[in-house]
């Protein structure tokens, strides 16, 4: 009798694992500091704030100078609409960026911050960040959206448009997304 209702179940089981969105274990291990860190920034982009900051917290909890949380918790606070804290923590996470690839996070983290924020200059900051990560990370999918999101912002559509589908050819994490930009500014 369990037998005849295991196959159902073991056929729901192996669907939904295809379905899943699956995580490279070997650059972001279940679990470690930047597991957690990207995780807040996918709540982020979800919309999750409260999420995101648990999984920020969660990262910070081993090593309080964590580069890429530190980055997240700077976007989580421009969304709060704190932005002297949101700085702060951005300009921390660009201190305690050790290797590139966090070098790189903490860069995308300002360029996001002064979207958000958009006080005088922003543009300009955002553009700085953007070459800086080009010089090292020339095909940077999440760069490039954003960049093409503050080009749109700054009414600057024919550029936007060349970022976005860059972001579209390199069918990075925001493909959606950079799709759904490209038909509303057609």
């Amino acid at each position: 009798m369990i037998e005849r209702h295991f196959l159902p179940i073991a056929l729901i089981v192996l669907f939904l694992s295809g379905c899943a969105h699956r995580i490279d274990v070997q650059h972001y291990p279940f679990g470690s500091p930047i597991h957690h860190a990207e995780n807040g920034i996918a709540f982020i982009d979800m919309g999750f704030s409260e999420d995101a900051m648990r999984e920020f917290k969660t990262a910070l909890s081993d090593n309080p100078q964590f580069s890429p949380a530190l980055a997240g918790k700077g976007i989580y606070w421009a969304i709060e609409g704190v932005p002297d804290v949101s700085k702060g923590y951005v300009e921390l996470a660009k201190l305690y960026a050790a290797k590139d690839n966090e070098k790189v996070l903490a860069l995308i983290a300002s360029m996001r911050v002064s979207l958000i924020i958009a006080d005088d200059g922003w543009l300009d900051r955002v553009t700085d960040d953007f070459s800086k990560i080009m010089s090292v990370s020339p095909n940077n999918d999440r760069a490039l959206f954003w960049m093409g999101v503050s080009l749109i912002r700054a009414g600057n559509l024919e550029e936007a448009k060349k970022d976005l589908k860059k972001v579209v050819e390199l069918e990075g994490m925001y493909k959606r997304e950079a799709e759904r930009y490209l038909k509303e500014i057609k």
